[in-house]
Parts: C-alpha cells; structure tokens; sequence
C-alpha cells in the first residue's frame, strides 16, 4: 500500500448561496477544529452525511433518477426544456 494516497480526481463543480453570518461563522470554526479542513470540505461532507442518513430522501430519489442529471435538473430550474430526457 503506498504511503500516500492517489489524488481524489472527482470533478467539482462550484456552487453559491447565500448563508445566515452566524451560520458561516459555525462553518468557519468547524472547518477549523477538522484539522484546517476548507469550508467547501465541510460543506461536502454534510451533506453527503445527510443524502446517506435520509430514507425518505433516498426513497424519493429512487422515484425520480433524472435528478441526478445536473445538467437536466439546472436546465429545469432555469426553465429550460430536457431534450435529453425522456417523458416517460
């Protein structure tokens, strides 16, 4: 096993919204006491953590596979038309 790990190539994409201040703050302070971990790893971690734990979410996501399409689902948002996806 080598000594350090491969790089973690999973592509980012950059995300922004707004937030309460005392929020950031506690973001901020987290980040800082996970050993100077960046507000965007702690961001991430999150919400991968509550995806995972939420059944009710896991279950409606299973109803609904074209979300995991972001292209589709900002398309959408945007009001858009998916092309690309079915309507069925």
């Amino acid at each position: 096993m080598p000594r350090i790990q491969p790089q973690d190539k999973t592509p980012f994409d950059t995300v922004q919204f707004r937030m309460r201040k005392d929020i950031v703050a506690k973001l901020y302070a987290y980040a800082k006491f996970l050993n100077d971990s960046s507000p965007s790893y702690v961001v991430s971690a999150a919400l991968k953590d509550i995806f995972e734990a939420d059944k009710d979410y896991q279950k409606w996501l299973a109803e609904r596979p074209e979300m995991l399409d972001a292209a589709a689902y900002t398309a959408a948002r945007r009001g858009r038309p998916k092309a690309h996806l079915s309507a069925a």
